[in-house]
């Protein structure tokens, strides 16, 4: 089992393992970050992949709140919202697309 790192997401605690790799058929490895709870039991997964890059799609988890609407960004994101899937008892995996990023 790969070790994670707790990150503080306002009220909430998301344990985070990066840089995981998911073999393809073909040999070829995909990069994927996974966000869940604290504890490490099993949970069902989401599963997103975008060719802007699994790190642009947590920046939400670093950026201090913004006001909605915010001038400077809305947090819409195409992996959709990392803290909200976590709280709900899911296991956000969100990965980088073959040939971008560390994929």
């Amino acid at each position: 089992m790969t070790d994670f790192q707790m990150i503080r997401a306002g009220e909430q605690t998301i344990a985070v393992r990066k840089d995981l790799r998911v073999p393809m058929r073909d040999g070829i490895e995909l990069a994927v970050d996974a966000y869940h709870g604290q504890d490490d039991k099993p949970r069902p997964a989401l599963i997103a992949m975008s060719a802007y890059g699994k790190e642009l799609q947590a920046l939400a988890l670093t950026m201090p709140p913004q006001r909605r609407p915010s001038p400077m960004w809305d947090g819409c994101i195409e992996a959709g919202d990392i803290t909200r899937v976590v709280r709900e008892g899911y296991v956000h995996i969100i990965g980088d697309m073959r040939g971008t990023g560390a994929s």
